[in-house]
């Protein structure tokens, strides 16, 4: 995927701005006169250390949900269910939205850290049933 990423992002860069850099970045890349150092060992476990990686990437991705279903922030995800629904979401008022932000919170986080496929749909499902739901 990174591979395929610096391909595309050097597509694009031809695509823009004329020649690219390459031949000067490589000459630059070879031009180190310094041999390369010796990596040492890590003081963890490989183990430990890919359990805090899983963890923080589980983190990011809550925060990543957090925003684009928030309904206060105006979240794409959040616009996109209404607009499935046929809601104008900026008409929603206020109160309205932060409720349905706090109702999202607690399956976002269950869903962040599920290994599952389907946690995305099953999110958006349940944002659109609290946009149809009437306020008590």
């Amino acid at each position: 995927m990174v591979r395929g990423l610096g391909m595309l992002c050097g597509g694009w860069q031809r695509g823009r701005c004329g020649s690219p850099a390459g031949p000067c970045g490589r000459r630059e890349l070879t031009a180190s006169t310094q041999p390369p150092t010796q990596v040492t060992a890590p003081s963890h476990k490989p183990g430990q250390a890919d359990a805090a990686d899983l963890q923080s990437l589980l983190e990011g991705r809550l925060q990543l949900w957090l925003v684009e279903f928030s309904a206060v922030l105006s979240g794409w995800r959040f616009v996109s269910c209404c607009r499935a629904l046929g809601l104008d979401p900026h008409a929603l008022p206020l109160v309205r939205r932060e409720a349905i932000d706090t109702a999202m919170m607690a399956p976002l986080g269950v869903a962040a850290f599920d290994h599952e496929d389907h946690s995305l749909a099953e999110l958006e499902a349940r944002l659109r049933g609290l946009l149809v739901q009437r306020l008590h």
